[in-house]
């Protein structure tokens, strides 16, 4: 059922962002999912039957016998899908690398490189198996050796940290992947979960709101806004620093990006 849950939440995005379900979007179907044609047939007929039930109402042209027309699911002009989604909708970025392929297009919007693949691995080792790491970590105050107890990984603003308890200096702290030199397990250092980070734990509520001087509607449509011209969105206080524009110190980008 839960396999079924995803696979049904593909087809969904694809009615929702797409509005059909065609052989443009079965074909990236197939190709994520390895599934044959005939077993794609009965994955349509089987969500558009449960979709249809959620909705209470037909959404789909269908001819007058009752056949989706051209073999495809295309919502009728006059119908109104349902306000919550019925099934494990992908993000949109994901359906749309899925559905679109080269036709979609995301530069990563920061320079940073990605994480040596041996440290990664140590890292996501010591996370399953709750051991302790030695590393090699260059800060922005210089080389040092620290052990450390991770705890999850958090891609945040194009940027892969861990979240760890750092034995040296006995509190919870996020140290950038890039940044590691070397990582190897350590036995002599009991491994400390995350109960007790309260940063991690602890929900904050982050206002988004435009820019003086910033004409407001265009904002306002981006972003979501409310009648009151702002939107909140909730995060773990770890994370939220680092997506205010306003941080605090210490966190301000090390570089500048611009055009020449």
């Amino acid at each position: 059922m839960a396999h079924q849950n995803i696979l049904f939440g593909w087809i969904e995005a694809a009615v929702r962002y797409a509005g059909v379900f065609g052989s443009h979007e079965k074909a990236g179907y197939q190709r994520v999912f390895g599934v044959s044609a005939a077993t794609l047939s009965r994955h349509q007929a089987g969500f558009a039957t449960a979709f249809e039930r959620a909705a209470g109402d037909i959404l789909f042209a269908r001819t007058k016998r009752g056949a989706f027309v051209s073999g495809k699911l295309a919502i009728r002009p006059e119908a109104v899908l349902p306000n919550r989604h019925v099934f494990a909708v992908p993000p949109l970025e994901r359906w749309l690398q899925d559905a679109m392929g080269p036709r979609f297009v995301r530069p990563r919007p920061a320079l940073r490189v990605d994480p040596d693949p041996a440290i990664l691995r140590a890292v996501v080792q010591a996370i399953s198996h709750q051991q302790t790491l030695m590393i090699d970590y260059l800060s922005r105050q210089g080389f040092s050796q620290r052990a450390i107890s991770p705890h999850v990984i958090v891609d945040v603003v194009n940027r892969y940290h861990v979240r760890a308890y750092d034995h040296a200096k006995n509190r919870y702290a996020d140290f950038i992947l890039s940044r590691i030199t070397a990582a190897k397990p350590t036995h002599g250092v009991a491994f400390v979960d995350a109960g007790n980070d309260y940063d991690w734990h602890d929900i904050r509520m982050i206002k988004i709101a435009a820019r003086e001087g910033v004409y407001p509607d265009g904002v306002k449509m981006d972003f979501g806004f409310n009648a009151n011209g702002n939107r909140h969105v909730r995060e773990r206080a770890a994370i939220a620093r680092y997506l205010c524009d306003a941080p605090e110190e210490g966190y301000d980008s090390p570089v500048t990006v611009c055009l020449e």
